[in-house]
Formats: structure tokens, sequence, C-alpha cells
């Protein structure tokens, strides 16, 4: 019902914006009809073949594809903590996926926590952004058993995703920001599918195959063609300066 009620706003606002446009373009803003070549059409549709007029285009666009969802408007993250152990040399274990099918991304030893955010739970396994003292800031997935007490984090099971095209080669990284890290060896191929589940900054999440296996990272949504959705976002993704040591 949420989803819904967002996606009848964001109509309500395009037609608006869409109004407003035309208000302050309409008998002076010249355009090419891109169907037949005619130039200098001033009205909504070229005075030739009828087509529409780019702003026209636009509005029902935005009103006939749906937007991929914003992971932190979905499931806004809240603070949670790993359990601390008393052996110092125990590490929880995060995979790259909800559960041990999916690439395993490296070990957290409890006491080496700086922040955790969690966002749901899934198959046991809770997608979080984690910053810790030795390794990369990283959006990974956790056991369930290894926090402390994050029992108002939602569960979900299938979540619903869209099919995705990569346009090219593209090096994934652990968030959906300039300040995470990409990762090589994580790599996916050009022409690969992919499901997408969110976006959030100008970054899908996505889960694709690669060399390694099956992974969940997040993909600069400009490489990527997404079937009977959109994704919402202003300017190119900045790519991020490091490369993961993973």
């Amino acid at each position: 019902m949420k989803q819904n009620a967002k996606r009848i706003l964001s109509i309500i606002l395009s037609i608006a914006l869409t109004a407003c446009l035309f208000s302050a373009y309409g008998e002076s803003y010249a355009w090419d009809c891109p169907e037949c070549g005619r130039t200098g059409n001033t009205g909504n549709y070229c005075g030739k073949c009828a087509h529409p007029a780019p702003w026209l285009e636009t509005a029902q666009t935005q009103q006939t594809i749906p937007s991929v969802p914003v992971l932190s408007e979905v499931y806004p993250g809240f603070e949670a903590h790993l359990r601390i152990s008393n052996d110092n040399d125990f590490r929880v274990r995060s995979y790259a996926g909800p559960g041990e099918a999916f690439v395993y991304s490296g070990g957290y030893k409890p006491y080496q926590q700086k922040e955790i955010i969690v966002y749901y739970e899934e198959d046991g396994f809770v997608l979080a952004d984690v910053s810790y003292q030795t390794l990369e800031e990283r959006f990974v997935y956790l056991p369930r058993i290894s926090f402390d007490s994050i029992g108002a984090v939602p569960t979900v099971s299938d979540l619903e995703y869209y099919h995705g095209i990569t346009t090219t080669r593209i090096r994934p990284s652990w968030g959906p920001d300039n300040r995470f890290y990409s990762v090589e060896s994580l790599a996916v191929d050009k022409g690969a599918e992919v499901k997408v589940f969110f976006q959030e900054n100008g970054f899908v999440f996505a889960e694709y195959v690669c060399e390694k296996g099956t992974v969940r990272m997040w993909l600069p949504a400009n490489n990527i063609e997404i079937e009977g959705a959109a994704v919402t976002y202003s300017g190119t993704p900045i790519a991020p300066a490091g490369q993961s040591s993973f």
C-alpha cells in the first residue's frame, strides 16, 4: 500500500511538472520531431506526424513505468550490535547474499565493530552496512543469531525484483556511494543477467553470477538496462577511487 501511494504521488507530481514546463515553454520552445524529422514544432504534438512533444513523452513514461524501490525508504535502517564473544579470535562470517550459498565476504571480530546499520532479515541472515576497524565499510549479510537484539528488524522472503542486463563490464561496489570500495574479483561481464532489488544514490542492489559465485552487490544504475522499471536519480554516480583487497 505504501509503495502504491508513493507511485500515485509520483504520477501527480510528474503531471504537475509537465504542466509547469508547458506553461513556461509551450508557445516559445521549439522542438524537432524524432519520428519524422520535422523541425520547429511548438505545440504538444508534431505538426506533420502527431508525435508527442518531449515533455509529454517524459510524463507518459513516468506514469507507466514504476520506479525501482529505494532501500532506505522501504526498509529504513537502524543501529544494531554484534554479540560480544569471550573469544577474541572469534569471527562472524559474512556473505554477499542471504546464506552460505553466496560468496563469503570476510569475517568480523565483534569487539572490533564500529557501527552497524541493519535493514531486513532474509533466510536467517540480515542485510547490514558494517563499519569496522580493519576492513573498509561494506554492505554484507550477517547471521541473525550473531546480533544481541534486533527484534524490530523486518523479515522478508522472496524479494521482488526486476530483470536487468548489464551494458558494460562492471566492477561492483560494497555500497551505494563513492566512499565504498569496488571489487575487481566480483566483476560482472557485459550482457549478464541481473536481478535488481533496490536502488540508492544512483546505484542498484542486484544479484548476479560471477567467476567466484553468486553475489548481491551495488552496481551503477546507468550501466544496466532494467526491464519494466526506472531508476530515479540525478547525474552519474562517481566511480569509487579505491579497490577492495577482497
